[in-house]
């Protein structure tokens, strides 16, 4: 079977864009997050049924670390692939603070005037200054009621940063031969997942920066970013070499994906195991350091399993329904359903006048989605879209939506990407 003839028995539905599975991950974790956020609020996490479940749900986190991972760092592996020319730092940069920045800025804005809790931060130049450049986890108590959930953003923008040097570093060898590239870039991958590994041992054991900031600093994260990484070069692998020369892991990989519903249960199965207290306690109290990298090795097998298929994009299963319309429209406002939510979520409990943590769980929950999609949905069309209509005036010359070189490329590997 040649690589053509094995990418029509497995591919996305006609007339779609690729990969448009994503988007429906992604709303899966913004929602996810939206909802662990309100269990921990009304107190559910800790007291209501089923509220481990709840509580584990802050995984949304890691489903957006691979995503993140895996789409941007696919034009690197690409190019790797085909020995072509790297893509473009300065116009990547430019795309990704049109994306992140603008929207940033105003949910800092309306968090620090809007939320209770921030009566000092509205008059410190400091605290504006932090939140606004998204430093605010390189301080003590540096993050802000309204935008507790930004420690993650902050994680994700270092990255950002650090991508094309992590690119530089796992791309150096082997360009343009499909074999040998994948495995060199694979190996460099395992080092910064073993980067991840030791730096959350070294800071929770004592050995490193004070553990509360420290643990939310990106080198704690790297391993999610390179499971991401690492599905980027297997897509890019199996869309290079004939299925016949397929290495043995990356052929037991596109089997595994062939079965999303199998991929799905397994990731359950882990899932009904991280809501246990092997990973550590479910409110705010410090897990040991077993517990903490225990959640977070299982967070992101879970994340892998359930992503494996969006991924490869194999149609039919779960994919279909987060490639269906109304999840991939909540999943092009996602980033405004995780920049607001938690204003949203205070500004509900002033309005029922309810206190926080004595319960009330769908009573919150139920506006608090309700309101925070129409926010997003706001957000997206008077903001966020007009504003990524500056990505040509950037810098570097506008680029094809597939980050490919030559559309001749293109038509050879039958490959597209959405940027995220």
């Amino acid at each position: 079977m040649t690589v053509a003839n094995h990418h029509a028995a497995h591919p996305a539905q006609p007339g779609s864009r690729r990969f448009a599975s994503l988007d429906g991950y992604r709303a899966v974790a913004a929602l996810a997050v939206v909802v662990t956020h309100v269990g921990f609020q009304t107190a559910h996490t800790v007291n209501g049924p089923l509220g481990s479940l709840v509580a584990r749900l802050d995984i949304g986190v890691a489903l957006f670390f691979l995503l993140s991972g895996f789409l941007l760092y696919l034009p690197h592996a690409r190019a790797a692939t085909m020995g072509a020319r790297r893509p473009a730092t300065g116009a990547y940069l430019w795309r990704r603070a049109l994306r992140v920045m603008p929207a940033y800025w105003l949910a800092v804005t309306a968090a620090l005037l809007l939320v209770r809790g921030n009566e000092q931060a509205r008059v410190d130049p400091s605290a504006w200054l932090r939140q606004l450049t998204l430093t605010q986890v390189y301080t003590e108590d540096g993050l802000a009621p309204g935008l507790t959930q930004m420690w993650s953003l902050c994680v994700e923008v270092s990255f950002y940063l650090a991508l094309p040097l992590l690119a530089a570093l796992s791309t150096a060898r082997h360009r343009g031969d499909p074999r040998r590239s994948a495995q060199g870039q694979v190996l460099v991958l395992i080092g910064f997942g073993a980067l991840a590994w030791a730096w959350q041992l070294w800071v929770r054991s004592g050995g490193g920066p004070e553990a509360q900031l420290s643990t939310l600093w990106l080198p704690a994260y790297l391993d999610w970013f390179a499971l991401g990484m690492g599905f980027a070069v297997l897509h890019t692998y199996l869309h290079s070499v004939a299925p016949t020369s397929w290495a043995r892991v990356a052929r037991l990989a596109a089997d595994a994906a062939q079965t999303p519903w199998a991929c799905w249960a397994i990731a359950a199965g882990l899932y009904l195991v991280v809501s246990t207290p092997l990973a550590g306690p479910l409110s705010l109290d410090t897990p040991t350091p077993s517990e903490a990298l225990a959640r977070h090795i299982l967070y992101g097998l879970i994340a892998s399993l359930l992503l494996l298929p969006g991924f490869l994009e194999v149609p039919g299963g779960p994919t279909r329904l987060l490639a269906s319309p109304p999840l991939r429209w909540l999943g092009t406002i996602s980033y405004g359903i995780f920049l607001y939510h938690l204003v949203v979520l205070d500004l509900v409990f002033a309005a029922q006048n309810r206190p926080y943590f004595i319960g009330g769980f769908w009573a919150v929950l139920v506006p608090t989605v309700t309101v925070t999609v129409g926010v997003s949905a706001i957000s997206w069309y008077a903001l966020e879209k007009r504003v990524l209509r500056l990505k040509s005036r950037g810098p570097g010359r506008p680029r094809p939506s597939h980050a490919l070189e030559t559309p001749g490329a293109a038509r050879r590997t039958h490959m597209r990407v959405q940027q995220p």
